[in-house]
């Protein structure tokens, strides 16, 4: 077997957005101290981790699930969920994993957790897997470190995974989402990362949900008690209100990067939601910032 290699293939000039291969490689873990909690992973990315010898263990509302040889785990983050070796119950955990980011990557792993669960099964011989050790050895020699050739890879090994992928045995641990509830529980992680996005629309969200946009908005209000676009502004707002008092950069340019087009919807926004301009709020609580009481926007 090919030694334990990790390649950072992270680009930080890639447009913001576009889908980007960040890391991939194989792993042999050995140490019972190897354990990720995907709400304290801030890196906004996905995670396919095929195992290939020993077990792992992912742990997701409660329930514990072993992960052997043959299944993968497909991971958004950050999410509530925790990974790590058990030396109990294994020596090690060897396993092929790449990380991804963007909003394609995003869609797809929403797709196929909603489809499949968080845990996939393929043969160790199966074309998905063949094209991860290929796409290792190329790096190996040097080949394919180029962003925009790195990106046409992934999006071939997507489209490879769709064509193979069957749902992993023993799903009554981690069912398919399949109802609609599921499907906007996955709709607010995919939210939660992308709300500054300006592209975020009502259509956006029906397609990453698989929904009509109607029952969609009906089912986002029902489980979260708002509507899918006032909770975007939620997030917004929430955003600016943290970065002008923790932040020294101009109101503009805190508008932009909340994700408003402009500085005067901006001001107009923030003022009907705290009730002064922001370079007021900005000036009644810089003196007060450490008692973390920024606004807060829905935890469910």
């Amino acid at each position: 077997m090919m030694e334990p290699v990790s390649y950072n293939l992270r680009n930080p000039s890639w447009p913001a957005g576009w889908m980007q291969l960040e890391y991939m490689g194989y792993a042999e873990e050995r140490c019972g101290t190897y354990q990720w909690d995907g709400l304290l992973r801030k890196d906004r990315s996905v995670v396919f981790q095929y195992t290939l010898s020993g077990q792992g263990k992912l742990e997701k509302d409660g329930v514990v699930r072993t992960i052997n040889p043959g299944e993968a785990m497909m991971l958004i983050f950050p999410e509530r969920v925790k990974y790590y070796v058990d030396l109990d119950t294994s020596d090690h955990w060897s396993f092929l994993w790449l990380q991804a980011s963007g909003a394609d990557a995003y869609r797809y792993w929403i797709r196929f957790i909603r489809e499949w669960g968080h845990i996939v099964t393929l043969p160790l011989d199966s074309e998905p897997i063949l094209r991860m050790k290929e796409m290792l050895a190329e790096l190996s020699l040097g080949e394919k470190k180029d962003p925009y050739a790195l990106s046409c890879s992934l999006y071939e090994w997507i489209l490879l995974l769709l064509r193979q992928s069957q749902p992993a045995g023993h799903n009554e641990h981690f069912p398919s989402h399949e109802s609609g509830q599921d499907s906007v529980d996955l709709l607010k992680q995919y939210i939660d990362i992308h709300y500054t996005d300006p592209r975020l629309c009502l259509d956006s969200m029906a397609e990453v949900a698989h929904l009509s946009k109607v029952y969609m908005c009906q089912m986002f209000k029902k489980r979260f008690g708002i509507a899918p676009m006032s909770y975007v502004q939620q997030l917004k707002l929430a955003q600016a209100a943290r970065a002008l008092v923790e932040e020294e950069r101009q109101v503009s340019e805190v508008a932009v990067t909340s994700g408003f087009e402009n500085a005067s919807y901006f001001g107009k926004a923030f003022r009907a939601r705290f009730g002064m301009t922001p370079t007021a709020y900005r000036m009644s609580r810089v003196h007060s910032a450490a008692d973390g009481a920024f606004p807060q926007v829905i935890q469910r």
